[in-house]
């Protein structure tokens, strides 16, 4: 495997070529149905909505998920490709492209036949279908810094084209379309600060997630989007203490200009032996008003989800 992809790779002069013979799709959080409910103790499973809109009254959904034969997920290969050239101390580029499924599965439901009417109730039956997505990938990444490696920018692009399957028209579909990303890094390492790093960086999309299709889609997406963030922006440093054992922190603010809303994240990390570390993270998540320009945006969906983790790894 490599950079999270499993599969064959060649690699000469720069050049690295790959074959993903299997795909491994994001499977997300554990859930459960219970009584066509479908719920997890995690708190990053997003809430699904409870109701749909049926001639102008809203009816309770309940919820099945349909698990298609492993082989119809696990057997869709892949191909990338990639160019890296270090022109000189100075300057660095790369250029990749792949052909290969989406991470994420495509969700979707039938709509059409699937009211219930019980004997003290009437209820939309859900059953989610997970199909798998193709895409075409190009990227191109460089990085240009200085002769004592104290200041560094980085700038990345990538275009993503989505090979959408067709899918019954009597379906309520999550749609995507083409999406352009551009993200940049500035650092700096003062040496008045010693051994500390400041960082600006920059995130945004153009395109990607589009409305639901189908006779029950409504304004806001049953479907998570596929980004967490649309038009961000960072501030952060990392810093590496004086003092005896190894102690290193890092503190980044995220502000999303589309969610109007950010996060503040906090890692900490100190390694008393070569096989002993204390870590402590925060993680902080919030929107700047109630009146959220995207409902289903990553952001809304998880703003209660602010945590605090305190533990201890050893290695044997």
């Amino acid at each position: 495997g490599q950079g999270g992809l499993l599969g064959f790779f060649m690699e000469s002069k720069g050049f690295t070529v790959g074959f993903l013979p299997v795909f491994v799709p994001e499977l997300g959080p554990h859930f459960e149905n219970n009584d066509g409910e479908l719920t997890s103790q995690n708190p990053w499973f997003g809430q699904l909505p409870k109701t749909i809109n049926y001639n102008g009254s809203e009816a309770p959904i309940r919820y099945k998920v349909k698990i298609p034969p492993v082989k119809d997920i696990v057997l869709k290969p892949g191909l990338v490709a990639s160019w890296q050239k270090d022109l000189n101390k100075n300057y660095s580029m790369r250029w990749s492209g792949a052909y290969k499924p989406m991470p994420q599965l495509l969700l979707n439901f039938p709509s059409d036949g699937r009211f219930v009417i019980g004997n003290t109730d009437q209820y939309f039956e859900a059953e989610v279908n997970p199909w798998v997505a193709y895409h075409g990938v190009v990227s191109t990444d460089h990085q240009v810094q200085n002769d004592s490696k104290t200041l560094r920018a980085r700038i990345s692009l990538a275009h993503e084209d989505p090979q959408v399957p067709e899918r019954p028209k009597t379906w309520v579909t999550q749609e995507i379309g083409p999406a352009t990303f551009v993200s940049t890094r500035f650092e700096t390492e003062p040496q008045a600060f010693g051994n500390t790093k400041i960082f600006l960086s920059q995130f945004k999309v153009w395109g990607g997630d589009r409305p639901d299709e189908g006779r029950y889609a409504s304004d806001e997406s049953y479907f998570e989007s596929r980004q967490f963030f649309r038009e961000a922006y960072g501030l952060g440093f990392e810093t590496l203490w004086p003092l005896k054992f190894r102690a290193l922190s890092s503190v980044s603010v995220i502000y999303d200009r589309i969610q109007e809303g950010g996060a503040l994240l906090a890692r900490n990390a100190i390694s008393l032996k070569d096989n002993l570390q204390l870590y402590l993270n925060l993680e902080f998540l919030g929107l700047l008003q109630e009146n959220n320009p995207t409902p289903t945006g990553f952001l809304s969906r998880y703003r209660a989800n602010d945590r605090a983790e305190l533990g201890v790894t050893y290695a044997f």
